[in-house]
């Protein structure tokens, strides 16, 4: 749900004896061979399945004797790609490709990248890399690999992933497009990274796939834009500098307090799907504040298969997980239920009506990417604990790790406006919103005022947007009150800035690999299983943030006396 909203649906996966990933051409030889270095063009590639299975099964012995409860970390020794961009043509995809070859061009050598689509796109892809080449990197005329694929063809989607380290995606809407590339990943040992935010469908890759993703010791990072880095991670480090000094931090608002930018035809198309098609879903996410903590496949009872993960009609995989943790991990087991009671009463009363946020000191009104934030946020609560539970229980542990969310850690979200009045017309705009993506009988009037797919914001409005968020947080210890902010400037939030959100996310386990592999073996990170971006990443990605120009700042204060506001009685607007 960049720039306004998010999307949605899903798509089987076909299986075929061979396929072909298409490079680049320079002759009219039929010679199959790889392109020899990193400036030099290819030509077509041709696998069977037999080659696939082999090439995947190399790389998980280890993983299958390990047992489920062992985390290994995948080899990647043979990959011929860091990063691979799947979804390059697209408005956010372009985005991706220029960030790269502005700020890590081909002199600098620092990692191997191809950008990759369906076949259909080939021409589209080949567009891409001559424009980059001919505005950025001219060594990417003829050192830019270009690989299409088969989206619907099992040994197609894995003969793409298993040539990268990364895979990097943002084809959506991905419930569609996304369901067998996160498979293939999955069997392929690859790293994979995206910008959905369709929370149903995030849903249903953690049940089907976190288990196995788990063994492997891969790393599938959904909502890594706009949605939900600045939240997730805002959020991670406030909780990273209260656990510095000492505090405990409880109860957090967040609040974007300005922002400027645009909206894509793409993300408006994805929002009006999943609002239109996943109407239980979304009931559901309303209700369990865990909703992104659903039985994985080791806890899917015996006899059912993990087939019904993918379909919107099993009732049992939308219950809320009661009385179970993680089988996967050997770590004392989470009290779910009792989490989902505190969390649950600790809710505002109404998602309509926002009202005056206490601990911010500000009026605020609905934000409409709180329903996807919110799941995402409380799901990395549920990993740091067991990452840390983990570590604090492992054989080599010196000292007692605990996560940084206190047991009181609860969090709410909105945008502020100015005083009462901006919070009565905030709700409304946000009512229109949610009537103009979800009832189909307006669908025809959201298009026709909506960008079309492919277009969004100018480059002036990019280059001029911006973001503000405060996350805000009750310390435990002498009622302290602890600030964090996130800026970021000369960016939209919801396409360049994402875009480089996006790539610094997967640049965490391409050049920060060791920094990471330190971080797991503290249990501040979790190496492997369907992650969000802090559970991941963590302070390896504020620290790249920082380096792309994200400002983070922190904070204490003293609470404002509660005889001189209160949450029912708001400073005059």
């Amino acid at each position: 749900m960049r720039g306004a909203a998010v999307g949605l649906i899903k798509t089987p996966v076909s299986s075929r004896i061979s396929h072909c990933v298409s490079f680049p051409r320079v002759a009219s030889s039929c010679a199959p061979v790889f392109p020899v270095g990193p400036h030099q063009p290819a030509q077509c590639v041709t696998f069977s399945a037999n080659r696939i299975l082999l090439s995947r099964n190399r790389e998980t012995p280890k993983a299958a004797a390990a047992g489920m409860g062992t985390v290994v970390s995948p080899d990647h020794t043979s990959r011929k790609y860091d990063l691979i961009v799947v979804g390059a043509t697209g408005f956010t995809g372009q985005l991706v490709v220029e960030h790269i070859a502005r700020e890590y061009p081909s002199k600098d050598a620092k990692f191997t990248w191809a950008i990759a689509g369906r076949h259909s796109s080939r021409e589209k892809l080949e567009k891409v890399r001559a424009q980059v080449a001919m505005d950025l990197d001219p060594q990417l005329a003829d050192g830019l690999d270009i690989l299409t694929y088969d989206v619907e063809e099992t040994a197609s989607v894995d003969a793409l992933c298993v040539q990268a380290r990364v895979i990097i995606s943002t084809a959506g809407p991905f419930a569609r497009m996304g369901t067998s590339l996160v498979d293939g990943c999955v069997r392929s040992s690859t790293h994979y990274v995206d910008i959905t935010g369709e929370i149903p469908w995030v849903r249903r890759m953690i049940s089907k796939h976190d288990t196995e993703a788990r063994s492997r010791g891969v790393r599938i990072v959904h909502e890594c834009g706009f949605d939900c880095v600045p939240q997730d991670i805002g959020v991670h480090y406030l909780a990273l500098e209260c656990a510095r000094r000492g505090l405990t931090l409880g109860p957090t608002e967040g609040v974007l307090r300005d922002s400027r930018g645009g909206v894509s035809g793409g993300t408006v198309v994805s929002a009006m799907g999943i609002a239109q098609s996943e109407r239980q879903e979304l009931q559901s996410m309303t209700n369990d504040p865990l909703y992104l903590v659903p039985p994985t496949s080791s806890e899917i009872p015996k006899g059912r298969t993990m087939a019904a993960a993918d379909d919107d009609d099993d009732q049992d995989l939308h219950a809320p997980l009661v009385g179970k943790g993680d089988a996967d991990l050997s770590t004392p087991p989470l009290d779910l239920p009792a989490i989902r009671e505190r969390l649950i009463a600790a809710r505002p009363s109404s998602s309509l009506w926002t009202g005056w946020y206490e601990l911010s000191q500000t009026m605020t009104a609905p934000f409409i990417m709180s329903g996807v934030v919110i799941p995402t946020v409380y799901r990395s609560l549920v990993l740091s604990q067991k990452s840390a539970a983990a570590a604090a229980g492992g054989a080599a542990s010196t000292t007692n790790v605990v996560s940084p969310y206190g047991p009181r850690f609860s969090y709410k979200e909105a945008q502020a406006v100015g005083g009462v009045v901006g919070a009565v017309v905030g709700c409304m705009v946000y009512i229109l919103i949610g009537l103009m993506i979800a009832v189909p009988w307006l669908a025809p009037i959201t298009r026709l005022l909506a960008p079309k797919p492919g277009q969004g914001p100018s480059l002036e409005t990019q280059l001029n947007g911006m973001m503000f968020y405060t996350f805000t947080g009750q310390t435990e210890e002498e009622g302290q009150v602890a600030v964090a902010s996130l800026q970021d400037e000369g960016r939209d939030p919801g396409y360049r800035g994402t875009a480089r959100m996006l790539l610094e996310c997967a640049l965490c386990m391409v050049l920060d690999k060791d920094k990471l592999a330190e971080s797991n073996r503290q249990g501040k990170t979790t190496s492997g299983g369907i992650l969000t971006p802090a559970a991941a990443f963590g302070e390896v990605l504020i620290d790249r943030l920082r380096e792309a120009g994200f400002r983070f700042s922190f904070e204490l204060k003293q609470p404002v006396s509660s005889s001189s506001s209160s949450s029912s009685s708001p400073p005059p607007s």
